[in-house]
């Protein structure tokens, strides 16, 4: 049969291409390349993990704050009713959204 012929000759040939391009120079700095994304990929994601867990950690921490994070006062209990998790005191948050806002 003229295709099954015509079929191993090609896979004959591929295998020999695919041989000497893996010995190739270019392949081997093709690998290099993808060994270097993957370790900036691996070192970013162990970044962006250890900042999560630090966020994660103060905002456990801050969970059960009764005392205003900026001036120390207590944070008024209605304010608490209000906002279960408030880290501040009205007066320190009015503050906080005014020197975060971009106006």
């Amino acid at each position: 049969m003229k295709i099954n012929g015509q079929f191993t000759q090609l896979s004959r040939i591929t295998v020999k291409l695919a041989s000497q391009s893996h010995r190739s120079r270019g392949y081997r700095e093709m690998e290099r390349f993808a060994d270097e994304l993957d370790l900036a990929q691996y070192q970013t994601d162990l970044m962006t993990m250890s900042a999560i867990t630090a966020i994660r950690r103060q905002f456990e921490a801050d969970a059960g704050r009764k005392d205003c994070r900026d001036c120390g006062a207590p944070i008024p209990q209605a304010r608490l009713q209000h906002v279960p998790r408030a880290h501040r005191c009205t007066l320190c948050q009015e503050r906080h959204e005014r020197r975060s806002s971009p106006h």
